[in-house]
């Protein structure tokens, strides 16, 4: 069964390689520790140019870069509005990032280093607003 998982999911990632879709870069999942902590920080991006493919590209890499730096995260998502035609839900941003991490404390850790600090500052000219929702499990 695990291999036929893999095959599968190497078979729609060459999918999406060949059809050099949106999807090849913007619906980026990454996991650095198998468990799932209490924390999330629920961010969304609108791009000052969110047609701009090279800003895309650019915003993406530097997120993933920077992610990969920082010990306490348990994994991220990187994701594009779904574009689900309902009155309550919000297409308008550009990009979502979801980090996950064991617990507040952690994340404070991840605010605090220099990586996304770097990140900030070397991303911010793409953006003209960013909205963050943190939660702990119930």
């Amino acid at each position: 069964m695990n291999n036929k998982r893999k095959f599968i999911k190497g078979l729609a990632a060459m999918g999406a390689v060949i059809l050099g879709s949106k999807a090849t870069f913007a619906a980026t999942k990454n996991v650095k520790k198998k468990k799932q902590g209490k924390f999330m920080h629920v961010v969304f991006i609108w791009l000052k140019e969110p047609d701009n493919e090279s800003h895309r590209k650019t915003f993406i890499d530097n997120t993933n870069a920077f992610m990969k730096e920082i010990d306490e995260v348990n994994s991220w998502y990187i994701g594009e509005p779904a574009k689900t035609p309902r009155d309550i839900v919000d297409n308008s941003y550009t990009f979502s990032l979801i980090v996950n991490f064991d617990n507040r404390e952690n994340h404070d850790i991840y605010q605090e280093h220099e990586a996304h600090k770097k990140f900030v500052t070397d991303t911010s000219k793409l953006w003209n607003k960013v909205q963050v929702y943190d939660s702990l499990k119930a």
